[in-house]
């Protein structure tokens, strides 16, 4: 009796099958971490879009999110795992701003931290498209962070609203 892998390359050990899809599955957890706005950033399937987004619908079982997660990792196969970090590392990276673009969002989140909701009302009434609770709620967050004297919670509030706004300005 003839085997069928006779002639062609040898068939890859199931150790080795499960370490790629394991792979893949990892590759899929990092491209979850990523914002809306990164994740348009990488070039996908819509099939694996609607995963990514349907993983961020479940409800917190840990069954659920396991099994979509392998399904995510098995829609990836069609793409290579090298090429895939790549681009979720090139997605992770802030985009190019222009030093201006930098220095406006600074000057406004400066602004916002310092004077409060007057500040927001007036920059929503500039840009309705803004989201009011987030930026109030980051702000309080921010101010109370500051009467602890917590550097690091500061800079973590602060760091939030920057990026709403670049994103969203």
């Amino acid at each position: 009796m003839k085997n069928e892998y006779d002639n062609s390359e040898e068939k890859p050990s199931k150790t080795s099958r499960k370490k790629t899809m394991q792979s893949l599955q990892e590759a899929g957890q990092k491209l979850l971490m990523l914002s809306t706005t990164q994740l348009s950033r990488v070039p996908l399937s819509k099939e694996l879009k609607k995963a990514l987004d349907e993983f961020a619908n479940l409800p917190n079982s840990h069954e659920a999110k396991r099994r979509q997660l392998q399904y995510i990792g098995r829609l990836m196969r069609d793409f290579d795992l090298h090429e895939i970090e790549s681009m979720i590392q090139t997605a992770m990276q802030p985009p190019a701003r222009e030093p201006e673009a930098a220095g406006k969002t600074g000057t406004i989140v400066d602004r916002i931290v310092e004077q409060g909701d007057s500040e927001i009302h007036h920059l929503l009434n500039q840009n309705p498209q803004l989201n009011r609770q987030f930026l109030r709620t980051n702000y309080l967050a921010y101010q109370r962070a500051r009467k602890t004297g917590s550097q690091a919670e500061m800079t973590k509030y602060r760091n939030l609203i920057v990026q709403y706004i670049d994103d969203h300005l």
